[in-house]
């Protein structure tokens, strides 16, 4: 047999030492030979390919994948061997790819390893020796992390401790092992199990007893090892990590001298964004603080911060040294009441109380410097603590919470938000070029704007050149994938784009676009043959009207936007030109009346074809601010005829009645759903989603409840699966139904067209591409987006399963919302509710926020908040903490007006919630009672009062419950 007969045979036979033992004695020349029958046999039998209709893998068995990946690293080239073979294998096996190196006939791989390699710290550290490379500081620390611990998972035990690995070479211990202290390793992973030696048991935890036992040998210096322990704890480690290295500190029972002398690296600690350090260290100043070495005033230097932690044992062990120091030191006095005051920042109760205490023991009542300063937190005091300092307190200071939080009037249309109109060609290509990128929602309606404006100075063959940045823009978003700010729309606008080069604009003999077509064409090929090898993948470059979103994604809500994109594209191909309704004036999707208004007037004397999802978009961009519509309302009145000027009355008339219209029946439901109009229930002629229609004016049938539920479990005795029977709880959400006996009159029009409300389906899961989709969703009805809220309710917020993206989604809608504010109906109300209860605390914080805002305005129904709230907290839905928490740190103590409805959202919940109280039921009283007394309130209602009874069986509740009683 020939070379080649040989190996095939090797390879078909699995016979791997007789296929290296063939190899090894070969010359490069006949190595060289064999290329094209490896790469045969590595392309059949290694390549990841589709097996059958369900399955993916490799033809080859691991003992083939072993022949050819021996054999190939000897004969193909670097770039061949990584194509068809492994080279991570080379990667993790060092003495492998030593052996190979040796041989001195693969030139390329020394320098490949010395970039890409997983290799244990002996590897390393032969590698090093060897001259092959220079292993990096950090790899050496996260190796030699492992070193001491040996794996055999055919002995028993399977890890054998194996201290003697630091010995074999000499900078292992002097030098190596320090590295440890700089960067992050999973040394702290070594001691969550106890080793056993062979010889005998071993119930240590093995890193921390060996720094212990090279202590005690001489072989590091205790004390530099004490002051890396706690200098880690700046050094940007995982908590986990860093609490590990204090406990070795810990481990090695260092005496009060070793502490006086590690004062700066303690001090340092402090700053420590981890709070077991920080709390471990304070625990230790509690036992220095009499030593006359002790540096207090070091010490008094890193208060402030410390008073202001968001960990109350924090601000509380700081205010427990203080006690120790002015007893120790009554000159100190002044001073520590003076830093005390730090502590009022703080939102616990408890450290303020012991700070007003300090002070009211110690401070000179006669101080007017100390009181001034008191009454700058006056109004951030719980009761007890103005109580307390009654004495330093004026009437006027406890008095000095702002009545009201002020924001700023919502004006949809103010003059700054005016978008700029494309003044020329110059001015639509730049735009082109960003149009993909989502940076403005605008931006999407711009463009179509510009290219009907500008159609035929685009023709000119200069103009055509400079749109080749939007083209290869256009280009990548569809073939290369979405960068982490576009969403569907923005394909859905590339595809548009390219389609209208390629059909359109770029379609003569001009050198322009013959590169076009040709590009166009190789792009297509590869769309097309990628589309036939994965069944889940729809191909982008299609024509506009077949567009489809990836296989699995069932939402509709990008329709409209489609349906218009081929609206403006028939107007381009038959070279039309006209104004589209629903293009926003201002910032980021609102239309002034005004606009709106006189761009009807232009459809209805040029005689325009009014299409009726531009129509429908503009409807629901249509600012509907009193201040907005007035002049908008006279033109109407002056210049409008038949029926647009009935639509456009209804719409900017709050005391219109709603007209019967044949032509703009799709406008006159979107006008209606913008006024959220319910007096006009009876008269509205037809609705398709009869069920889903109730969801559109903010109704929302949801309950929250223990479901019970069919599953199976495995019988280990009967060797089966079982069925039994599991509880959830469960947040469900209804579609509601429209109300006052609608439903006949509704089923009369079955043939209505739908409105944009009809879209609005996210499918079964939230994408990022969604998420980006947000504000050009809001923008199909920023006056009332109470579907999306209902929707995102469904899919992200009513649940406690956050993961990243649901976190980002919750914060995309707030930002939107804090930006452009609406008046919620109750699926809004919902939102807000869970969103304060969110797990991710950048949502919580959103919510807050927004909610402070809405509160400002008198656009939040504090009652309902309160009961939506009480139906999670009946079972414990989620944890009452989080939203205790929320009000100490963002919601209390705003504005009066912010108090008051704190107080009425938990006067709505007490009465509703469980007659046995959950977790943290005390706190929510605690806050209800502070409420109650910067309101002044002694009325308790009687609601309010039977639940304090049923809860007074709870004998941690009583103080507080006959505090409330009595107040």
């Amino acid at each position: 047999m020939n070379n080649e007969e040989k190996i095939r045979y090797y390879v078909k036979k699995e016979l791997v030492k007789k296929a290296q033992e063939f190899t090894d004695p070969l010359t490069n020349a006949e190595l060289k030979e064999l290329r094209p029958v490896i790469k045969e046999l590595c392309k059949d039998l290694l390549t990841y390919q589709q097996l059958n209709k369900n399955t993916w893998g490799t033809k080859g068995t691991s003992k083939q994948y072993d022949i050819l990946n021996h054999i190939g690293v000897y004969c193909l080239t670097k770039a061949d061997f990584k194509k068809y073979c492994n080279i991570w294998h080379f990667e993790r096996d060092y003495f492998k790819a030593k052996e190979i190196i040796e041989t001195g006939k693969v030139s390329w791989l020394l320098n490949h390893i010395a970039k890409n390699h997983w290799y244990s710290y002996l590897e390393l550290m032969d590698a090093k020796c060897s001259g092959y490379f220079e292993p990096e500081r950090e790899e050496l620390a996260t190796s030699l992390a492992n070193t001491i611990s040996d794996y055999d998972y055919n002995a028993k035990p399977r890890v054998t401790y194996t201290p003697k690995n630091l010995e074999i070479h000499p900078e292992s211990i002097t030098e190596h092992i320090w590295y440890l202290f700089e960067y992050e390793t999973n040394i702290n992973h070594q001691d969550d199990q106890r080793y056993r030696r062979q010889e005998d048991t071993f119930d240590e935890p093995v890193w921390k007893y060996t720094f212990k036992q090279l202590i005690e040998k001489g072989k590091i210096d205790r004390i530099r090892l004490l002051k890396e322990c706690l200098l880690t704890s700046n050094r940007n480690f995982n908590k986990v990590l860093s609490g590990w290295f204090y406990d070795l500190m810990l481990y090695l029972e260092p005496n009060n001298e070793e502490f006086i002398e590690l004062q700066p690296e303690l001090f340092n600690a402090l700053s420590s964004q981890h709070s077991k350090i920080v709390n471990g260290v304070l625990k230790e100043f509690k036992k220095l603080y009499a030593h006359e070495s002790f540096e207090t005033q070091d010490f008094l230097d890193n208060t402030d911060f410390l008073l202001s932690s968001e960990t109350k044992s924090i601000a509380v062990s700081t205010l427990m040294i203080f006690d120790k120091l002015v007893k120790k030191d009554k000159n100190l006095k002044d001073v520590l009441v003076e830093k005390s005051l730090m502590a009022f920042n703080s939102t616990f109760k408890d450290v303020q109380l012991r700070a007003a205490k300090f002070i009211a023991k110690y401070g000179d009542e006669s101080n007017e410097n100390l009181k001034d300063e008191l009454s700058l937190y006056a109004s951030d005091l719980f009761s007890e603590s103005k109580a307390v300092l009654a004495e330093f307190i004026s009437e006027e200071d406890q008095d000095a919470l702002e009545e009201n939080l002020y924001y700023e009037p919502v004006i949809n249309v103010a003059e700054e938000t005016r978008i700029s109109e494309l003044n020329d060609i110059d001015d639509l290509i730049y735009l082109a070029s960003q149009s993909f990128d989502n940076n403005e929602p605008y931006h999407f309606d711009l463009l179509l704007q510009g290219l009907l404006d500008f159609q035929e100075t685009l023709k000119e063959e200069e103009n055509k050149v400079k749109l080749e940045p939007a083209i290869q823009r256009a280009f990548n978003l569809l073939m290369k994938g979405s960068n982490s700010q576009t969403g569907n729309l923005d394909k859905i606008l590339a595809n548009f784009f390219i389609n209208y080069v390629q059909q359109i604009l770029l379609t003569d003999k001009s050198e322009t676009s013959i590169k076009f077509q040709k590009r166009f064409k190789k792009e297509k090929e590869e769309d097309d043959a990628y589309a036939k090898r994965s069944e889940w993948y729809n191909p982008v470059l299609v024509d506009l009207r077949k567009w489809k979103f990836r296989s699995h994604h069932k939402g509709t809500y990008h329709l409209p936007f489609l349906n218009i994109l081929i609206f403006v594209f028939d107007l381009l191909r038959e070279g039309k030109h006209q104004q589209l309704l629903s293009t926003p004036s201002h910032a980021p999707f609102w239309i002034e009346p005004l606009v709106l208004v006189e761009r009807l007037i232009e459809y209805q004397q040029k005689n325009h074809t009014i299409f009726s999802y531009d129509l429908c978009l503009a409807i629901a961009r249509c600012s509907m601010n009193e201040t907005d519509t007035k002049p908008a309302y006279d033109l109407v009145q002056k210049e409008l005829k038949g029926e647009l000027k009935e639509l456009m009355t209804y719409l900017l008339d709050k005391s219109a009645k709603f007209p019967e219209l044949k032509n703009y029946e799709q406008a006159l439901y979107q006008a209606y759903f913008n006024k959220k109009d319910r007096k006009e229930f009876e008269k509205i002629p037809a609705i398709k989603s009869i069920k889903k229609a109730g969801n559109y004016l903010g109704d929302i049938d949801y309950k929250v409840e223990i479901e019970t539920y069919d599953t199976t479990d495995w019988d280990y005795k009967l060797r089966k699966s079982v069925p039994v029977q599991r509880q959830r709880k469960n947040l469900e959400i209804k579609e509601v139904e429209l109300k006052d006996g609608l439903i006949d009159k509704l089923k009369m029009k079955r043939n209505r067209k739908q409105v944009t409300y009809d879209f609005i389906n996210f499918g079964d899961y939230f994408y990022d591409d969604e998420r980006n989709d947000l504000p050009r969703i809001i923008s199909m009805f920023p006056n009332n987006s109470e579907i999306v809220f209902s929707r995102l309710v469904s899919r992200c917020f009513g649940h406690d399963w956050w993961e990243v993206n649901e976190e980002k989604i919750g914060n995309k809608i707030f930002e939107i919302l804090m930006e452009n504010p609406q008046n919620p109906l109750e699926a809004g109300h919902l939102m807000i509710a869970c969103s304060l209860f969110a797990k991710p605390k950048s949502v919580k914080a959103y919510a807050a926020e927004y909610w402070s805002q809405l509160v400002s305005r008198d656009a939040i129904n504090s009652n309902l908040i309160g009961e939506i709230i009480a139906k999670f907290q009946y079972i414990e839905y989620y944890p009452l903490k989080r939203f205790t928490d929320l009000i100490n740190e963002q919601m209390m103590n705003l504005s009066q007006k912010h108090n008051t409805a704190l107080l009425n959202t938990i006067e709505a919940a007490i009465p509703l919630m469980n007659n046995k109280p959950i977790k943290n039921t005390k706190k929510l009283l605690e806050l209800y009672n502070e409420l109650r007394l910067k309101a002044c309130s002694n009325s308790l209602s009687e609601k309010v009062n039977l639940q304090l009874e049923n809860w007074k069986s709870s004998g941690t509740l009583k103080k507080i419950i006959k505090q409330i009683q009595t107040a």
